[in-house]
């Protein structure tokens, strides 16, 4: 092999491995998303949680999480409902159904920190209160965020 063919693909190679050295989010080490319930209400309520890939056409393939939740009344702060490791943070769509009759609300969590600005914790927080629904939040990228009603 001619020597400046080698010199340009050994060169090649070391730009290549240092310019990926920065991606390594988008390479699948995405910090897990963190999913958070305050309950602002005086008295308990559940709550039907389902986190899906946003991209999915079919609910039964594109759940990453579900679950019934009792959130015990005035659940705030380091007491408020918190699941640490939903799955990676990308873009979902959570849904929320509150009580018996499960009125459904919805949002799309979208994370605003890519490549080396990921070193935040993602997170997103259900707010109930005594208006009907849920209102939601989530951390944005080097900001801590008021989750309050």
């Amino acid at each position: 092999m001619n020597s400046d063919r080698r010199a340009f693909l050994r060169a090649a190679g070391v730009t290549g491995v240092v310019g990926l050295a920065g991606c390594s989010t988008l390479l699948g080490s995405r910090p897990d998303l963190v999913l958070t319930i305050e309950n602002y209400r005086s008295d308990d309520v559940r709550l039907l949680v389902g986190v899906f890939d946003e991209e999915a056409t079919d609910y039964n393939d594109g759940t990453v999480y579900r679950s019934t939740v009792d959130v015990p009344a005035e659940a705030t702060g380091d007491d408020r409902w918190r699941e640490p490791a939903v799955g990676p943070a990308r873009r979902y769509r959570i849904e929320v159904g509150v009580g018996v009759e499960h009125a459904t609300y919805h949002y799309h969590y979208v994370p605003d920190c890519l490549g080396d600005d990921a070193s935040y914790d993602p997170q997103v927080n259900v707010i109930v209160n005594d208006a009907p629904g849920v209102t939601f939040g989530q951390s944005a990228c080097g900001e801590n965020v008021d989750f309050g009603p």
